[in-house]
């Protein structure tokens, strides 16, 4: 699944990344990297951004960006 139909306050681990280089270049400069432990905190309405807990730092993503960006759950 992908980061857009994640559940909220569920631990997750990214397992793949799709986008073109500037974007996994942005992802990867917030902490996006594959294998990592992230959770999404919040989802906007109206496919707005996500705010998602990455180690102990919070960001937030567009949710174009969140497509390309599958994870499975851990809990």
């Amino acid at each position: 699944m992908n980061l857009n139909s994640a559940k909220p306050h569920v631990p997750l681990r990214i397992q793949h990344i799709d986008g073109n280089e500037s974007t996994l270049q942005r992802l990867r400069e917030l902490g996006i990297l594959l294998q990592t432990e992230v959770m999404v905190v919040r989802k906007s309405p109206w496919s707005g951004p996500l705010v998602l807990r990455v180690g102990t730092a919070f960001i937030a993503m567009r949710s174009v960006d969140a497509q390309g960006v599958f994870v499975e759950e851990l809990a």
